[in-house]
């Protein structure tokens, strides 16, 4: 983890940011005294599937293009309203739609659509 500091809870119940992508936050409470936990944030590794829709080529080779893109983790081909369906994992769900806008230029793509998947 890192380094503990002891101090008194006016403002300091509040965590904070630090230098070095450090967070300052209150790990327990003893009487008017906080224990200071100092760590790196972690950042979130989301998920979305991306279904992909074909008017026309080889869901193999679409398949195949899909899996070069970088955040793809799988991509495969389905029998169904889907062609074929990927798996993309990032840092935070900003990187999903250039994502989806990058399958969509792909020969032969006709629509994607992103589900981002929801951990309650």
């Amino acid at each position: 983890m890192g380094r503990k500091e002891r101090t008194g809870s006016g403002s300091n119940t509040i965590p904070r940011r630090l230098p070095g992508g450090l967070h300052k936050s209150p790990v327990d409470h003893r009487g008017d005294t906080f224990a200071i936990s100092y760590r790196k944030r972690e950042t979130m590794i989301e998920t979305a599937y991306i279904l992909i829709t074909l008017d026309r080529g080889t869901p193999a080779e679409v398949a195949q293009e899909v899996r070069k893109i970088p955040g793809i983790v799988r991509a495969d081909v389905t029998m169904g309203e889907f062609d074929v369906i990927a798996i993309a994992e990032m840092e935070g769900t900003k990187g999903f739609s250039p994502l989806a806008s990058r399958i969509k230029t792909i020969a032969g793509v006709d629509r994607v659509v992103t589900c981002v998947v929801v951990y309650p």
